[in-house]
């Protein structure tokens, strides 16, 4: 709109935002300016000389003339405000309404991050050939990646654009603890099969010699189940032994497989372990990857909804959904607890806002519950490892 008494132009049909004029008050009282004014003019006349009485009623016509103008403009301005089609004013209070809830829910210097990257070259534009994102969280699980080691899977995510992939400590490296635990099992497993064996071999060598004993049947019966409980743990031992000796037998890092979502496997360059927490960081051979932008955790608030992406149970890039419950403390270390689900194969994946900004990375369960996971936030990560350009 343009203003009558500035010419400033501008969207508001109120006040004018130069001169700081309201626009109905100004045209009001400039309508009732002319009406004053014309009166007077017609007064005049009468002093004017008989031989100038032509020229006074035409200058008379060309005021009103001017006031009929100024009138219609008046009522232009008037109206333009308020004939406004019912749908546009709904649809304007709809717009304001939303951008209130949004600075409610994100104040503005808190807003959370926004993922914006060009795609057009590297492995996201590898990716956005055959994954094309159609909104925010399709392009937050682009990012996301499936790990996979000797010794199972996992899930991670790239956290900036030179291929940096942030996932957990134990995806990447088999706890110490853990398999000095499994070789006492397997220790003990091996000692069972002994006993067993010798157990089976006194049954069979009593059934020889006594052919004619009452309870045989029960004796055979004892027998074919001792039989079948050492085939069990024999298989159970062949089992563990093998995957014990893959797992001494692999290195660090360089058995480990890192899978895009467009099923391409990339070549890991280095991995970094925090010492502190259950945290790893993965480089592999590229440039250019799709990334999450983190958010602080501080915007938490309980209830907030929060979406897991990952690969549970194998099941690739999978996003699941819950809310934010609450903050935690173990060992000394914050965690956040959501009920988004955290299945096996999720650790290592990213903990996400709807608007695809990463808050924390997904960790653990709490056993033989439903509904209660840990992630630990993101802050950590850059508290762990530094990253080029952070």
């Amino acid at each position: 709109m343009k203003c009558p008494n500035c010419h400033h132009e501008q969207t508001g049909k109120y006040e004018c935002e130069a001169c700081g004029i309201i626009f109905q008050k100004y045209l009001s009282r400039q309508e009732k300016n002319n009406e004053a004014n014309a009166p007077a003019t017609s007064d005049n006349k009468t002093s004017f000389s008989s031989s100038n009485q032509g020229k006074s009623m035409a200058a008379i016509w060309i005021v009103g003339i001017i006031g009929i103008l100024l009138g219609v403009t008046s009522s232009y301005f008037f109206f333009a405000k308020h004939d406004q089609k019912p749908s546009q004013i709904i649809q304007h209070e709809i717009t304001t309404e939303k951008s209130e809830i949004k600075q409610i829910k994100a104040p503005k210097k808190k807003r959370l991050p926004k993922i914006n990257q060009s795609s057009s070259f590297g492995l996201a534009g590898q990716i956005e050939s055959t994954y094309p994102a159609g909104n925010i969280i399709e392009k937050a699980r682009n990012a996301t990646v499936f790990i996979k080691a000797p010794w199972g899977s996992g899930s991670g995510f790239f956290i900036d654009d030179k291929c940096h992939i942030i996932t957990n400590r134990h995806v990447v490296e088999y706890d110490h603890e853990k398999l000095a635990s499994q070789k006492e099992q397997l220790a003990d497993l091996k000692e069972f099969i002994y006993l067993e064996e010798k157990n089976i071999q006194d049954i069979r060598q009593y059934l020889h010699q006594n052919n004619n004993i009452q309870n045989r049947k029960y004796y055979e019966k004892a027998l074919e189940a001792k039989q079948k409980q050492m085939d069990k743990a024999k298989s159970k031992h062949d089992e563990m032994a093998s995957k014990l000796s893959t797992i001494e037998k692999s290195s660090s890092w360089s058995d480990i497989k890192v899978i895009l979502i467009d099923g391409s496997e990339q070549y890991v360059s280095s991995v970094q372990i925090s010492p502190n927490l259950d945290l790893a960081l993965i480089t592999i051979m590229g440039d250019n990857s799709p990334f999450l932008r983190p958010a602080s955790s501080s915007l938490l608030q309980q209830g907030t909804k929060l979406l897991t992406i990952g690969n549970p149970m194998g099941l690739r890039h999978t996003v699941t959904a819950g809310i934010f419950s609450g903050y935690r403390k173990h060992k000394d270390n914050l965690y956040i607890q959501t009920d988004a689900p955290i299945n096996p194969g999720n650790s290592g994946g990213p903990l996400i806002f709807e608007n695809g900004a990463v808050v924390g990375v997904n960790t653990m369960i709490m056993q033989q519950t439903e509904g209660i996971g840990f992630a630990i936030p993101i802050e950590s990560v850059f508290q762990e490892f530094i990253l080029p350009g952070r």
